[in-house]
């Protein structure tokens, strides 16, 4: 297992690197430069070389990768051309409400996702099961600017319940930071339950057909107990693999949700960066998010190991 698991992290150092360069080279090709959004029609040439060479965009761009991945190497992030903070200041502040969103939305849809895939799988055939189904599907097909302009609507402007911009620090006050962020996690909750509950289904009922399921119902073992434990167990293996599948769509659509709610994490801060073409933000933002990526993949991919015994020794059996 050990072995598998330095694979796998050096495959994700790997994929890392790939990342950097693509990221890289993408962003400097697109149309536009921060020196022309930052001086707009303020930028002669005297002024526009004097700031090119001040953030080094003067060089070729392969001195300028190697000179970022060097500087990524030792934790130097750089500094924002558009606002001349450090990088690493920004993604310390900007990331972890982010994460918080994601971490808050996963939750609540695994709350949903979990017991309703079990009861779906329970009954399967019956209208509950057929109800639970579709329920997923019409779930799994709403976009999110969709389902979040919906809630603004509906509970922000309509019945003012919740603000429908804003963020408040959570160590600040923690009742304000929950009414601004919890729209925006029904948001991720909402598209994220309709594939985790049909994935939660799907394994269920192949685990309910294996030879120790039939055994511990022949054995008189109460259902409830078949359905939660014995079966439940092994069937979260495979959900987890998902939820770690989940975490890149999550990213993606963070973007997405913060730009609808105005919320000042790292999605719409890289919004604003794209824009702006703020290169070291966009390009050490990117990068982050796909670090996180492969690290929440590897850690449950080391989870599922230990939960799901064949999968431990099918790994052994490699080795």
């Amino acid at each position: 297992m050990t072995t598998a698991v330095i694979r796998r992290l050096g495959v994700g150092l790997l994929t890392l690197w790939v990342v950097s360069v693509l990221v890289f080279l993408i962003i400097h090709n697109l149309p536009g430069d921060p020196i022309s959004v930052l001086l707009r029609q303020y930028a002669t040439p005297e002024t526009r070389a004097a700031l090119e060479a001040l953030w080094g965009l003067d060089k070729p761009l392969t001195e300028q990768y190697l000179a970022w991945l060097g500087n990524l190497l030792t934790g130097d992030f750089g500094v924002s051309i558009s606002s001349n903070l450090p990088v690493g200041q920004i993604l310390a502040e900007r990331l972890p409400r982010t994460l918080l969103l994601m971490t808050g939305g996963l939750l609540l849809a695994l709350l949903v996702a979990i017991p309703g895939g079990m009861l779906a799988a329970s009954r399967r055939g019956s209208a509950v099961d057929h109800g639970l189904t579709t329920g997923s599907l019409v779930l799994q097909a709403q976009p999110e600017f969709w389902i979040g302009s919906l809630l603004v609507l509906t509970f922000g402007v309509t019945l003012a319940w919740f603000p429908t911009s804003g963020y408040v620090d959570l160590a600040d006050d923690p009742v304000g930071w929950l009414r601004h962020s919890v729209m925006p996690m029904l948001t991720i909750a909402v598209v994220t339950t309709g594939l985790l509950l049909r994935t939660v289904r799907a394994s269920m009922l192949t685990e309910l057909q294996q030879d120790h399921i039939l055994l511990a119902r022949s054995n008189g073992v109460r259902p409830w107990r078949v359905i939660g434990w014995h079966a439940g167990r092994n069937a979260v293996a495979p959900t987890l693999t998902v939820v770690g599948l989940q975490v890149g769509i999550l990213m993606s659509g963070a973007v997405i949700t913060e730009r609808v709610f105005g919320y000042p994490g790292m999605g719409l801060t890289l919004v604003n960066a794209l824009i702006s073409r703020d290169y070291p933000v966009v390009q050490s933002g990117i990068l982050v998010f796909a670090a996180l990526f492969i690290v929440t993949n590897t850690v449950v991919d080391v989870v599922s190991m230990w939960l799901d015994p064949r999968t431990r020794a099918t790994l052994q059996g490699a080795r």
